[in-house]
């Protein structure tokens, strides 16, 4: 699964430093990235581990609709049982909210 393989080889680093890019389609690469990433169950706890629920959590506050779309994305796929608390943690429960 290139997912995992993008995770376990150190992709997510940079993809979450790129995701807080003062550049919009940078950061719009990155966040889309980040989302197809969090797809896949194999790569959530590294995900968590390295702060990318917290980077999600940022981006649903963007002014940017479809920056909030892909982190509301993103977040769904932690929404299952052992990354819930995470998500909590986090704070994103307000921040998904405030999407509403």
């Amino acid at each position: 699964d290139n997912r995992l393989r993008t995770v376990s080889e150190g992709g997510l680093e940079p993809l979450l430093t790129l995701a807080c890019s003062p550049h919009a389609e940078t950061q719009r690469q990155a966040a889309r990235a980040l989302s197809n990433l969090s797809l896949s169950p194999e790569s959530r706890d590294e995900m968590v581990q390295r702060g990318a629920v917290k980077t999600f959590v940022l981006l649903a506050t963007s002014p940017n609709a479809e920056m909030r779309r892909l982190a509301a994305t993103a977040m769904l796929s932690f929404s299952d049982q052992p990354h819930i608390a995470d998500l909590v943690e986090a704070g994103a429960i307000p921040a998904l909210l405030k999407i509403l």
